[in-house]
Parts: C-alpha cells; sequence; structure tokens
C-alpha cells in the first residue's frame, strides 16, 4: 500500500520538482547573498507563494545563513520548519466533524468546478467507515448531471440521496433533508451545493437562504461550512475564500486537485491569511481518495524531502 507521505508527494509533484530544483540550480556552489536571496524569494512566488509570506519564509533563512554557502537538503530543510510554523496552527482532521449530533450538517460550498459533488461523495463514505449513517443532498438543482452524479455515488456507498426535479428550490430542498434526516434517525448529513462565482451576488444570496432556512430546524445549522479550494486556481483561491467566508462564515477548508498543479504553494497563503483548518485534500477520483490534511506531510512533498533523509 501505497503511504499517505508518498501519495502527498505524489500529488504535488509538479510544485515540488519546480521548487526542488530551483533551490538547487540558485545555492549550489554560490554563498548565500542578496542575489541568491531574491532568487529565492521568486521561486517561491512563482509557485504561488503569497509575496509577504514568501519574503517571510526567506528573511528566516537569510538570518541563519546569509554570507555562507550551504547545501539544497539544508535550504529546503529550513524553509520546511518556517512553513511548518507558520501552517501548523491551522492543521485539521476529518475525524475532527465526527460530532455526537444527530444529524450534524455539512453544507459545501465554493465555485464551479472545484469538485463538490466528488467530495460529498468521499465524505460520505468517509463517516460510513465509522459506522455513521449518512444522507446526501443534491442541492445543485438546476444541473442534472450533478443531480444524476450525486445519486449514482449514493447507489455505490448505499446512502439515501434527497434530490428534486425542475429546478427546485435549493434551499426548500435543504429543509426537506434536514427533516428527513431527522425522521430517518441519520447521524450526517452532507449537502452538495451548486457552483457559484464569488463575485455573483444573486448566487451568494441563494447560499445565504439555503444556511438560514436549515438554521430554522436547528439554530446552530450547518454546524460546517466546508469550502472546497482548487489548488489549480493559485492565488485566485484567496478571493474566494474571503467573500464565500464574509458572506456564509466558513468553518474549514479541503483542498482539490493538488494533482497536476505547479501552484501547490498557495495552499500555505490561503491558511495564513484565513486561519482556517484546512481538514482534508483530494487525492484522486475514488472514494477513497481523501485523507486528513498533514502539514508535516504536505510540506515533505511539496520541497521533496523524506522526514528521514539525511545529510
Amino acid at each position: 500500500m501505497t503511504s499517505i507521505f508518498a501519495r502527498l508527494k505524489q500529488v504535488v509533484s509538479q510544485s515540488s520538482k519546480k521548487i526542488s530544483s530551483g533551490i538547487s540550480n540558485i545555492v549550489l556552489k554560490r554563498k548565500i547573498d542578496r542575489q541568491v536571496l531574491n532568487e529565492l524569494e521568486d521561486l517561491l512566488v512563482s509557485s504561488d507563494v503569497d509575496p509577504t509570506t514568501a519574503a517571510e519564509i526567506v528573511k528566516d533563512f537569510a538570518e541563519r545563513k546569509i554570507n555562507k554557502e550551504t547545501s539544497p537538503f539544508e535550504v529546503k530543510t529550513i524553509f520546511a520548519e518556517k512553513i511548518a510554523e507558520i501552517m501548523s496552527p491551522y492543521e485539521g482532521a476529518l475525524s475532527n466533524l465526527n460530532q455526537p449530533l444527530s444529524p450534524y450538517v455539512i453544507l459545501l460550498c465554493g465555485v464551479n468546478g472545484n469538485g463538490k459533488t466528488t467530495t460529498a461523495a468521499k465524505l460520505g463514505a468517509f463517516f460510513k467507515q465509522y459506522g455513521k449513517k449518512v444522507r446526501l443532498v443534491a442541492c445543485d438543482t438546476f444541473r442534472a448531471a450533478a443531480v444524476d452524479q450525486l445519486k449514482i455515488w449514493g447507489e455505490r456507498l448505499g446512502m439515501p440521496v434527497s434530490f428534486a426535479v425542475n429546478s427546485s428550490d435549493p434551499a426548500a430542498l435543504a429543509y426537506d433533508a434536514f427533516t428527513a434526516a431527522k425522521k430517518a434517525g441519520e447521524d450526517i448529513l452532507i449537502i452538495d451545493t451548486a457552483g457559484r462565482l464569488h463575485n455573483r451576488d444573486d448566487l451568494m444570496s441563494e447560499l445565504e437562504k439555503i444556511k438560514r432556512v436549515l438554521g430554522k430546524q436547528d439554530k446552530n445549522a450547518p454546524h460546517e461550512v466546508l469550502l472546497m479550494l482548487d489548488a489549480t486556481t493559485g492565488q485566485a483561491a484567496i478571493a474566494q475564500a474571503r467573500e464565500f467566508s464574509a458572506r456564509i462564515g466558513v468553518t474549514g477548508i479541503i483542498i482539490t486537485k493538488l494533482d497536476g498543479t505547479a501552484k501547490a504553494g498557495a495552499v500555505i497563503s490561503v491558511a495564513r491569511t484565513f486561519k482556517f483548518p484546512i481538514l482534508a485534500v483530494g487525492i484522486g477520483e475514488q472514494p477513497s481518495d481523501i485523507q486528513d490534511f498533514s502539514v508535516k506531510e504536505y510540506i515533505e512533498g511539496l520541497l521533496e524531502i523524506d522526514g528521514n533523509e539525511r545529510k
């Protein structure tokens, strides 16, 4: 079985190769001077670490190594320590969502194409393995393909799916699904919503309505509002997180599509800027392809270092 470290390293491979080879090219047989530091900072920014955070990482390194020669591995090790310091307070876990409330309502949101429907199925499979009764809700009522996709997942995973037809009001569907989940004694209610651009006021208002209607049955519902962020969007994820948080109160983040991107550094910026817990990362298309986010393993994958490596 492939280890968690190996899988995370694999999914951030484009970023890790870029950063690792870049560090080697920059520092090899050179003393650390201002030119080298500028190049290292540019390298991080090109992998979508925001400029402020990139400058802080390089400043920390400079304070230890200015006017000294160093190895690429030592640069990566020092970078890893600083990134861990920045990100560790925001490391979350899916298991933390396993609360003794029934039903525990999880609302998924994000822009178009961020992997919400697939993530809904993955979350359902995750909780089912712990013996939880899960209901999925297809609140992307205007896109028949999304409803059909979630129904197929429900059949495969053996869990009920609440859905409506003919462009029904998604807020009404969420309300009815909550009622059905309570009646059936189900533990987890996972609500998949339509993708929406964060700058579309009408669509964001619709999402606010879903949240407001759920609150009529339980003043604390939804108990989690999870934002799907597509790693390939890089710094655009910052604007998305800002708007969704302001409108509906995001409680956590799931990172999708880390595979195939050279912008994986944006995860650092999102954690630092918004201080949301990063709960999980999607690492494939199957229901089992989701795992708790690990700062340590993310950094080792991003920088192409092995925690057991010695030099």
